[in-house]
């Protein structure tokens, strides 16, 4: 598939065979998420939003491996910074990039470095299988399982509990032979992305920065916005200027 790069809110080019997706950055999450899964392909990320908010925010849903999170599956970039530059960061693959991993300091940036236009992802098929379960029983016997968060609060009874959701993927009979180890465990239907995004997302506990890293922060948003044109109230919040 590809379709002029001139369209922000469009797929501009997605390889199937090489996992790769390139998009514009005002393109809807919803429907990147219905391109991709036409062809058996996803992101770990909610379906809310649009490509370049859910980068710019690091929004993963919850998930075991660190490859899937976003700042692993974020491969290139097209990007503003506040003086009006245009320039790329990361490459097609991660074995072409080299040099400072810009690619990762932008993701989670909240906008205060660079404007994102363009986004290249790496993608991955979506398993035959998925279910979820959630108890208060042990998962120390599961072999990878694809998610394992706290529930503070049951998303669907909306009461408070201390039970543990487990996501299995993958062929029918291997999630069924995990599914038999989970005991104290029950069948639940799958949280929406906005229950699933707040559960890979908790309350961030307030810490006192530390100063050598504050210093380097504050650098790199001179470096790339010296005027503090890109979330000026996030980067004043932050103490980046």
């Amino acid at each position: 598939m590809s379709r002029s790069a001139s369209l922000s809110t469009e797929v501009i080019e997605f390889d199937p065979g090489e996992l790769i997706v390139r998009a514009g950055a005002g393109i809807a999450m919803v429907d990147l998420a219905d391109v991709l899964a036409a062809r058996g392909q996803r992101l770990r990320s909610p379906s809310f939003g649009t490509l370049g908010g859910a980068v710019s925010a690091r929004r993963n849903l919850p998930i075991q491996k660190p490859n899937a999170a976003m700042p692993n599956t974020v491969l290139a970039m097209a990007v503003v910074d506040g003086e009006g530059r245009r320039f790329k960061v990361g490459g097609p693959t991660v074995k072409n990039v080299s040099g400072f991993d810009l690619v990762k300091l932008i993701v989670g940036s909240r906008g205060t470095l660079v404007t994102i236009e363009e986004v290249t992802m790496r993608t991955e098929p979506i398993p035959q299988c998925s279910r979820w379960f959630a108890g208060s029983g042990h998962t120390d016997l599961l072999y990878e399982p694809s998610a394992i968060c706290s529930v503070a609060v049951d998303p669907t009874r909306k009461t408070p509990t201390d039970e543990v959701l487990v996501n299995l993927e993958g062929h029918p009979d291997d999630v069924d032979d995990q599914a038999a180890l989970l005991n104290g465990f029950r069948e639940v239907p799958k949280p929406t992305d906005v229950e699933l995004w707040a559960l890979a997302e908790p309350a961030a506990r307030v810490v006192a920065p530390d100063p050598a890293v504050m210093q380097v922060c504050r650098r790199l948003k001179s470096a790339f916005d010296p005027a503090n044109r890109l979330s000026p109230t996030i980067s004043v919040e932050w103490g980046l200027v």
